[in-house]
Parts: structure tokens; sequence; C-alpha cells
């Protein structure tokens, strides 16, 4: 993978790049409800997030951590 995100970030055309006002999650150490959590925090708090739109990507986010959750489970 991190050779795929490297050889992604230097290629010529369109190079994987975070934009500028991105905010980075660094979920190495962290569970997907810590996770969830966080990225809801961060859209909630954003000037330009709509309560329709803070909804919709709540939702997404629960659903995604739903199934991470299930993977983990043994």
């Amino acid at each position: 993978m991190r050779e795929r995100d490297q050889r992604d970030r230097s290629r010529a055309a369109a190079p994987l790049a975070a934009a500028t006002d991105a905010h980075v999650i660094d979920t190495t150490e962290l569970d997907a409800d810590t996770v969830l959590d966080t990225a809801c925090r961060l859209v909630r708090s954003s000037p330009r997030a709509s309560r329709r739109m803070v909804r919709a990507i709540s939702g997404e986010l629960s659903d995604t951590a739903l199934k991470v959750r299930n993977q983990e489970s043994p």
C-alpha cells in the first residue's frame, strides 16, 4: 500500500495529494468508533456544512464503521 501511495504521489499526471484545507485523521491507533466520532465532529464544525450534508455524511460514515466493526469481530 505504501508503494502504491508513493507511486501515486509521484506520478506526472494528476498526482495524489491532499487538498490544502484537508483534515487528516491518523487512524493508526484508533478504532472504527473513534474514527467515526472524529470525522463527524470535523464535518459538524465546518462552516460550509449544511445540516443535510452532516446527516448524509454521518450516515455513510456510520455504515462504513459498522462494516469495519463486523470485519474486526472474531
